[in-house]
C-alpha cells in the first residue's frame, strides 16, 4: 500500500504475519507481509473482484519498485518507512505487458445471454497473487465465470507459465468470483480459498511441494450461499487466520421478468415461498441478500461458523441480534481502526442494504459501531480501503460508489431508492448517499465524512 507523498511503510517484525492478495512484498521469504502504516495494517485486507489487467499492472509495477534497491528507512513506533525511488527518465504510470511477453493468455469469458439471464454474474471475478511455491516470486491465480480457473507460475523476468494441471487445480467448472492465498493451517505455505456463485468457499491446501488438494469438506466452508469477498485476520488473538465471507445472492429476482403479488385490504402480500427473500420497503419491492459468514480457524485449516445470534455479533447497544443481516455483500476488510490491536471489520453492501461497521472487542466478538459514529454511508458501496491520509496516527477510509464526475452522465443517473425524510428532531438516522464517501478518523471513535471537501465524491 503506497503512502501519501510517495512513501511506503512496513510493519515491524513483531507484527503478525500477513496473507493478502493485494500488492505483496515478502520479508522474510516465508511470510507474506503487507506494506502498511505505522503498525496499523496488521491484518489482511480483502480479495476484491477487479479487472485482471489493472491488478496485474499494479502488482508487477509495485514489485519492480522494490526490487534490488538500497533504501534509507526511517524508524518509527511499530513501523518503518522510506521514500520511493522513482525512475529518472520516462513518465509516471503503468506499462501494459502483452501476453506475448508474459505468457498469460487467460480470458474470463461471460456471454451476453448469461448476463441477460442472471445479472449477478456481471459483478465479475478477481485474481489472487501469492508465492505458492515459495521460490521468492509472486504467482497469479485467475478466477473464471464461464472459463476455467488458471494458476500461472512466475518464472521471473516477467515470464509466467500455466501450471493449473500440475498444481492439481483442475476441478468441475464453477462460476468463481474471487480468491485469496493464505496459510490457513500454519505450515508456512499459502493455501488457496476460492469464492463461488452458489457453493460458498472452496478450500485447496498447499502440500508444500507445489500441489494443491481439495479440502473443502474438511475445512467446512462450502455453503449454499453466493460468496463474493474473502477477508482474513486473527480476530480472536489465538494466532490463526479466521475467515469472513461477504455473501450476496446467486440470482436476482428481477431477472424473472414478472411475479404476482396479492393485495389484501390495500396491503401487498409477498407470496409464501418468497417471504424470506422479498419485502415492500417505502412502497417499493426490495430483495434481501444472504447472510455473511464468520469462520473461526482451529489452526489446522478447519473452520467453525460463528452464529449471528449467539453473542458473536451484537447491535450498537450491546444487545444480541434478532436475526442475521440479509445484505448484498460486495467487499469486506479487516482493519484496526481504534488502535487496540484487534482487527475491526467493514463490510460494503450493494443496493438498499446498508454497510456494516463492526468493532472487535479483542476476543473475536463484534459490536456494531455507534449510530452517531458515522453520519452517512455510500448507497451502493463497491469497495473500501483504509489508510492514514493525514498522518495523524489514525486510520481513515474511503468507500467507492458509482456517481460520475461527468455532469452529462450524472443527469442520467437515477435514484436507487425513493427518498424518505426523517422525523423532525431525529439525529440518529444514517442516510445512504449515491456517491463516494471518505471518512476522516477523529481519534475518538467517530468519523467525519469529507469526500465533497476532498473532491473525491465521484468516479470517472
Amino acid at each position: 500500500m503506497l503512502r501519501a507523498a510517495g512513501a511506503v511503510a512496513q510493519c515491524s517484525p513483531s507484527a503478525l504475519p500477513l496473507h493478502t492478495i493485494e500488492l505483496l512484498i515478502t520479508d522474510p521469504p516465508n511470510h507474506i507481509r503487507q506494506s502498511g502504516f505505522c503498525g496499523k495494517d496488521h491484518y489482511s485486507p480483502v480479495m476484491k473482484p477487479a479487472f485482471v489487467v489493472g491488478i496485474l499492472n499494479a502488482a508487477l509495477t509495485t514489485m519492480w519498485l522494490f526490487a534490488g534497491e538500497e533504501r534509507r528507512w526511517h524508524e518509527e513506533t511499530a513501523c518503518r518507512w522510506t521514500e520511493l525511488g522513482m525512475p529518472t527518465q520516462g513518465k509516471a504510470g503503468f506499462a501494459q505487458l502483452s501476453p506475448a511477453i508474459t505468457g498469460i493468455v487467460f480470458t474470463n469469458t461471460l456471454t451476453e445471454a448469461s448476463v441477460a439471464a442472471n445479472r449477478v454474474l456481471a459483478n465479475g471475478s478477481g485474481v489472487a497473487v501469492g508465492d505458492y511455491d515459495r521460490d521468492g516470486l509472486p504467482d497469479i491465480f485467475f478466477c473464471g465465470l464461464e472459463s476455467s480457473n488458471a494458476l500461472y507460475k512466475n518464472l521471473g523476468n516477467w515470464k509466467f507459465k500455466d501450471v493449473t494441471v500440475e498444481a492439481g487445480l483442475v476441478f468441475p467448472r464453477k462460476p468463481s468470483r474471487g480468491a485469496v492465498f493464505a496459510d490457513i493451517n500454519g505450515d508456512g505455505f499459502p493455501d488457496l480459498l476460492i469464492s463461488t456463485l452458489d457453493e460458498g468457499v472452496l478450500c485447496f491446501m498447499n502440500d508444500g511441494r507445489g500441489k494443491f488438494a481439495d479440502k473443502t469438506v474438511d475445512a467446512r466452508t462450502r455453503s449454499r450461499y453466493a460468496a463474493m469477498t474473502l477477508a482474513l485476520a486473527d480476530v480472536d488473538g489465538d494466532g490463526t487466520l479466521d475467515l469472513y465471507v461477504a455473501n450476496s445472492r446467486p440470482t436476482d429476482i428481477r431477472d424473472r421478468g414478472r411475479m404476482s403479488v396479492s393485495v389484501v385490504n390495500g396491503n401487498p402480500l409477498i407470496p409464501g415461498g418468497e417471504k424470506n427473500r422479498l419485502l415492500f420497503k417505502d412502497g417499493q419491492l426490495a430483495e434481501y441478500g444472504q447472510p455473511d459468514q464468520l469462520f473461526k480457524n482451529d489452526g489446522k485449516g478447519r473452520f467453525t461458523e460463528v452464529s449471528w445470534l449467539g453473542g458473536g455479533f451484537v447491535d450498537e447497544t450491546g444487545q444480541p441480534l434478532t436475526g442475521p443481516p440479509l445484505d448484498w455483500g460486495l467487499t469486506a476488510t479487516f482493519r484496526d481502526v481504534n488502535n487496540d490491536l484487534a482487527p475491526d471489520l467493514y463490510v460494503c453492501n450493494d443496493y438498499w442494504t446498508p454497510d456494516r461497521f463492526w468493532i472487535n472487542d479483542g476476543h473475536g466478538n463484534f459490536r456494531a459501531i455507534d449510530q452517531l459514529a458515522l453520519r452517512k454511508t455510500s448507497a451502493s458501496s463497491m469497495g473500501v480501503d483504509f489508510a492514514d491520509i493525514d498522518r495523524d496516527g489514525h486510520l481513515d477510509f474511503f468507500v467507492v460508489d458509482m456517481l460520475s464526475r461527468d455532469p452529462r452522465l450524472r443527469k442520467r443517473q437515477g435514484l436507487a431508492e425513493k427518498p424518505v425524510g426523517s422525523p423532525l428532531g431525529s439525529i440518529a438516522n444514517r442516510p445512504q448517499t449515491m456517491r463516494n464517501t471518505m471518512f476522516r478518523n477523529r481519534g475518538d471513535g467517530t468519523f467525519a465524512e469529507i469526500a465533497d471537501f476532498a473532491r473525491v465524491n465521484g468516479v470517472r
